[in-house]
């Protein structure tokens, strides 16, 4: 498996019927990614069980 890079800046702007999302690597390294609103709610929720499993 390759090693993981670390997120340097994350930006998401609407754009009609989805989002894109701009995800910025340590380095320079670009990735443009767009994303339907149930994606950006699988997203969240998902991001959320993280930070609520490292309060416990």
């Amino acid at each position: 498996m390759p090693k993981p890079k670390k997120l340097e800046r994350f930006l998401a702007v609407p754009d009609g019927d989805h989002t894109r999302l701009t995800i910025e690597l340590e380095g320079g390294e670009v990735i443009e990614i767009e994303a339907t609103l149930d994606q950006l709610d699988m997203m969240a929720d998902t991001l959320d069980d993280v930070l609520l499993s490292e309060e416990e």
